[in-house]
């Protein structure tokens, strides 16, 4: 059952950061921003690998620590916070900090993921 969940959880994630991406690009292309400036390529991918690693442990502790997997989630997001300006964070550097772009091509994926994966997890425990 788990290896199932995941399996369609990772398929759908492809298919919603896919769209999520083109939106994306598009609109830096109607924006006048070259579309994969900004590090997109890098974020979105950083994000799906994140997400459907998270979702794969939330899935472990589903049966072991259901009560806790809110608290669960919570630290998986902080994570990969932490792991954006750990790992990305000096690629998208200028002297003068983080630009908007590079941050709003952080937090799209992000957001949509994250999302995405609550979404899924709150159907996941209501069977």
């Amino acid at each position: 059952m788990r290896d199932k969940a995941v399996l369609t959880f990772t398929l759908q994630l492809t298919l919603i950061l896919g769209v999520a991406f083109i939106a994306h690009s598009f609109i830096h292309y109607l924006l006048g921003i070259y579309p994969f400036e900004n590090h997109i390529i890098i974020t979105y991918i950083f994000n799906y690998i994140l997400t459907a690693l998270f979702f794969g442990v939330l899935l472990f502790f589903k049966n072991k620590q259901s009560s806790q997997l809110g608290f669960i989630f919570l630290g998986s997001s902080i994570l990969k916070f932490l792991l954006f300006f750990i790992i990305l964070s000096p690629l998208v550097r200028t002297e003068h900090g983080i630009k908007s772009p590079e941050f709003i091509s952080f937090f799209v994926p992000y957001a949509v993921s994250s999302t995405f994966e609550v979404l899924c997890m709150v159907r996941l425990l209501n069977k």
